[in-house]
């Protein structure tokens, strides 16, 4: 009998959810030092349906089956840009049908395609580097995605923004969240009263309130052009943000080169927002950070001035070098060559690459993405000291 099968054929049925003797936690699962082996087994039709429709967001009964682990969830289509047929991106929940139970602790979990990133890197690294600096960000690892008995590839293993992730980085969960959905090109501009013009697009709300306040949300962004002075500036963010939270966050974006982040190519992407329950207070989450590592000479103040709230704040001496006393210490973190950030790609890749080399759904021949990694350890190699030298 083929067991695992079996095991996952019961929590598709919505059976009881098996454990196996060791005991395995979400800290295991989002351990990026080794490639994991997650199974999914689902009815073939469903998993067609899902392919065929996937620009929907209809949700399938499924079974997931990780190191003996099994549990009961459900799946459907995810992403934006990534979307599509040939290597779906995943979103799996796990309390969303009657009789769920929570997965390790977790209540959904992502599996991201890796489609827009020949390095299928960016993301884990970007994210790691926002951890080391000290910033709450979701943690992220690697797996082979088996679906009823097939491999479809290499996938990233995301920790999805939600209340769990709330509740463990931020010490709530009852506050506002909001992801940002990028729209058309913005960066904080004040577009008047309508609570229309900011929320639910392009601040989507995420959590569960059925009628989020977005007063606050709509009072901290007009007030950033409005303050007529840098001291009336500066008291309205004291009401609404921690100013060098935020300050670092755009470090350590500018020291990855970030394309699609607070001083985007496109304008703002890239990040949550959350407001802490009882309170004004926001507190920035970056996320989905695979636009990443491009041009290691690129000047940290790139952009800035489409980003009403970065060039207000970089334009106040106090912060202006607090900002660049945050980029000298996160180019440090990351290292030159030979350093922490480059023997976390070369390790990575050194765990991967069989893998890579199997999964004949990913986008690019293998050659593009030898090149891709070349260009990734040069800008590794070369950004800290291209950065601080424009300090």
């Amino acid at each position: 009998m083929n067991t695992t099968l079996n095991l996952s054929r019961r929590a598709i049925l919505g059976m009881p959810l098996l454990l196996n003797a060791q005991t395995r936690t979400k800290d295991d699962l989002f351990d990026g030092n080794q490639v994991h082996e997650l199974r999914i087994e689902l009815d073939p039709g469903h998993w067609q349906n899902l392919r065929d429709n996937f620009r929907e967001n209809t949700w399938y009964r499924a079974g997931l089956e990780w190191t003996g682990t099994n549990a009961a969830c459900s799946i459907r289509s995810r992403g934006n840009g990534s979307r599509n047929d040939v290597k779906p991106s995943l979103k799996l929940s796990f309390i969303n049908f009657t009789g769920g139970h929570r997965f390790l602790g977790l209540d959904t979990l992502v599996l991201t395609n890796l489609y827009q990133d020949a390095t299928m890197l960016k993301n884990f690294l970007a994210q790691q580097l926002f951890i080391r600096a000290g910033l709450p960000a979701p943690r992220f690892s690697f797996a082979r995605l088996i679906v009823n008995g097939e491999y479809w590839g290499v996938y990233g293993v995301g920790e999805e923004v939600d209340d769990r992730f709330l509740q463990n980085r931020l010490g709530e969960k009852s506050g506002f969240l909001y992801e940002y959905s990028w729209v058309d090109q913005y960066g904080f501009e004040d577009r008047g009263n309508d609570p229309a013009r900011y929320s639910p697009a392009p601040f989507e709300p995420k959590n569960t309130h059925k009628k989020p306040a977005t007063q606050p949300l709509i009072d901290f962004i007009t007030g950033i052009s409005r303050a007529p002075s840098n001291e009336a500036f500066l008291a309205h963010l004291d009401q609404y943000m921690n100013v060098e939270q935020y300050l670092t966050m755009l470090a350590v974006e500018s020291y990855n080169d970030d394309r699609d982040g607070q001083t985007g190519t496109w304008g703002l992407n890239g990040f949550y927002m959350y407001r802490f329950a009882k309170s004004t207070q926001f507190w920035f989450i970056p996320w989905d950070k695979d636009w990443s590592f491009f041009d290691a000479r690129r000047s940290p103040f790139y952009n800035v001035e489409v980003n009403t709230l970065a060039k207000r704040l970089l334009a106040i001496p106090k912060y202006s070098a607090f900002y660049r006393e945050e980029l000298r210490r996160v180019a440090g973190l990351a290292g030159a060559s030979g350093g922490w950030l480059e023997n976390q790609m070369q390790s990575r890749i050194t765990n991967l690459r069989p893998s890579y080399r199997a999964d004949a759904r990913k986008p690019y021949p293998n050659g593009v993405q030898d090149d891709q990694l070349q260009s990734l350890a040069n800008f590794i190699r070369q950004r800290s000291a291209n950065l601080i030298a424009q300090l």
